[in-house]
């Protein structure tokens, strides 16, 4: 996108995303509202579309208590996929029940907070500029594991690595003084776009597998 605009001759453009959202969601939302009787709430999306993305039981119970000392005024709200959902304890916080993505979306722009781990759910809160934590895991090449990603870019990392390399925009690199180190997630081009978003890299095949006196410090040192 950056190439395109640059041969249009466009220097300055609006980088952000945008969502509609139906009356039929935003009213879904305004009654589950009601029906809780919510003044402020935070979104927690502990499950993402891979196993090694998904927060642990601990991991969440540390979020909520965290979250509840930081935010007392606030509900505490849970999504993801409804069945998966029902194995998160209720005294943990609120398990919304969508119809839908677009019923996610109306409820995150409510939303004053929101805490995700890498998937869709980062992008749907950039939309709106929310302040947001997002939690990322990244395999490290030299990790014992059995996850097929990491077996993979071992198997044939110097093809991953040229690769990524070409698949990288280098004259946006040089442009903002960004260095890579494929073939490791890096957060300045991973990140969200989202100036209100914080972002945590976790060099570990499964969140869930992070240690939690590691967590519990990162966790705190961006979350507000």
């Amino acid at each position: 996108l950056n190439k395109i605009y640059d041969y249009i001759n466009i220097q300055n453009y609006d980088k952000s995303y945008d969502l509609y959202i139906a009356e039929d969601n935003k009213k879904y939302i305004n009654e589950f509202i009601t029906k809780y009787n919510i003044a402020k709430f935070v979104i927690i999306n502990p499950f993402g579309g891979a196993k090694k993305r998904e927060l642990s039981q601990w991991q969440m119970e540390y979020l909520v208590e965290i979250l509840k000392k930081i935010k007392p005024d606030h509900t505490i709200v849970f999504i993801g996929e409804q069945n998966k959902l029902k194995n998160i304890d209720p005294n943990l916080g609120l398990k919304f029940q969508s119809n839908s993505i677009l019923d996610v979306i109306a409820l995150i722009k409510e939303a004053s907070y929101v805490v995700t781990v890498d998937t869709s759910i980062v992008h749907i809160t950039s939309a709106f500029g929310l302040p947001c934590l997002t939690i990322y895991s990244e395999s490290i090449l030299f990790e014992k594991t059995d996850d097929i990603n990491l077996t993979m870019r071992k198997k044939w990392k110097e093809y991953y690595r040229n690769a990524c390399n070409n698949l990288v925009d280098k004259s946006y690199l040089k442009k903002n003084n960004l260095l890579v180190e494929l073939p490791y997630c890096y957060d300045q081009l991973w990140s969200p776009n989202n100036p209100n978003a914080k972002q945590i890299v976790f060099y570990k095949s499964f969140l869930s597998k992070v240690d939690n006196e590691e967590f519990s410090q990162r966790i705190l040192s961006c979350i507000k």
